[in-house]
């Protein structure tokens, strides 16, 4: 459950200027916060969607058809591709340097492909990404802006290529039972705990699991482990 003033919250955060047409593509269900969150700032801006048919064979079919200007999907997809690339590479056998180079980015052009010309922008939504896919993804897709981000349907966006958004009220909390603890050198680890504008109020019907999911003084205890990188003059990093 979301109360209205939670709702309304994602509004001024979804409402940036913007020109020309907004068309977008949903492959996340719709009960997902990333899902949910991209179609209601899409239809903000006046923009428009078209919609994944579940058939994950059609997918690059589907997204040539929409040719969205916004494209967010969770790891699974860019894990996919990048393994495609790689055994695509593989079956190259190019023993020389130089050659080896010219052909992987022959490979990144044709695999760039993958994803069409008017997108400018890619969102990796619902897990963190492999580095090594992530760094895949800014050589092949350089037409576009990589955003990687890090939000829960129970409480919205919470950080933002790896820093909180400034809105978030965090803190971690020690798991000695998986030896995270908060006095972890060089940085702290433990479950992150948030306090966020779009809070939900709890679980349909189901009381325990809300208490079981909220701190007494109202985190909602997210699941994941972090290490709290605390770099000076920089936003707080999270990684898992």
């Amino acid at each position: 459950m979301i109360s209205d003033s939670a709702l309304r919250s994602l509004f001024s955060e979804e409402l940036s200027p913007s020109t020309g047409e907004q068309v977008t593509f949903s492959y996340q269900p719709l009960a997902w916060y990333g899902g949910r969150n991209n179609l209601i700032g899409t239809f903000l801006l006046g923009g428009c969607a078209g919609f994944f048919t579940g058939n994950p064979s059609r997918l690059m079919e589907e997204l040539a058809l929409v040719r969205p200007m916004v494209f967010p999907a969770p790891p699974s997809i860019w894990n996919k591709i990048y393994s495609e690339f790689k055994s695509a590479l593989a079956l190259t056998m190019v023993a020389d340097s130089q050659q080896h180079a010219e052909v992987e980015e022959e490979l990144l052009r044709q695999f760039s492909k993958l994803i069409p010309s008017r997108c400018n922008t890619i969102a990796i939504v619902g897990a963190q990404i492999s580095p090594l896919v992530l760094d895949f993804m800014h050589k092949c897709f350089r037409h576009c802006q990589i955003e990687d981000g890090y939000g829960i349907t129970e409480c919205g966006g919470v950080a933002f290529n790896n820093c909180f958004d400034p809105t978030v009220i965090y803190r971690l909390e020690s798991v000695p039972e998986m030896n995270f603890t908060l006095e972890d050198q060089p940085f702290p680890r433990g479950e992150l705990l948030t306090k966020t504008r779009q809070m939900f109020s709890g679980y349909v019907n189901n009381p325990t699991e809300t208490r079981a999911a909220l701190t007494d003084d109202g985190f909602f205890r997210t699941g994941d482990i972090v290490e709290l990188r605390q770099i000076p003059d920089r936003p707080p990093y999270i990684s898992d």
